[in-house]
């Protein structure tokens, strides 16, 4: 599988800048980046790796709106292909 440095650059740098300009946010800041950070993990984790990857349970069509804006608000890609990556990761480990 290649790489992709874009996005990977983009991802790291999202994740680092924060870090490195901590003293710059104020308190309410930091505080709604940490509840956005909480979301974007719910999207991925809850949408594009369970529902959509796994199919480990099924919901409403509201909740997969939901699940979909927060997995559109990670910069992963589409759903569409974060899961067929994931699902060639799991079969390069057998």
């Amino acid at each position: 599988m290649k790489l992709n440095i874009h996005n990977i650059l983009f991802i790291s740098t999202i994740h680092i800048l924060p870090i490195i300009t901590y003293n710059y946010f104020e308190i309410t800041q930091l505080n709604l980046l940490i509840v956005l950070w909480a979301f974007k993990c719910i999207g991925v984790t809850a949408g594009m790796h369970r529902l959509w990857t796994h199919q480990s349970y099924n919901t409403g069509p509201k909740i997969k709106l939901i699940l979909l804006g927060l997995c559109n608000s990670t910069f992963e890609g589409s759903v569409k292909t974060w899961t067929i990556y994931h699902k060639m990761h799991h079969k390069q480990e057998l």
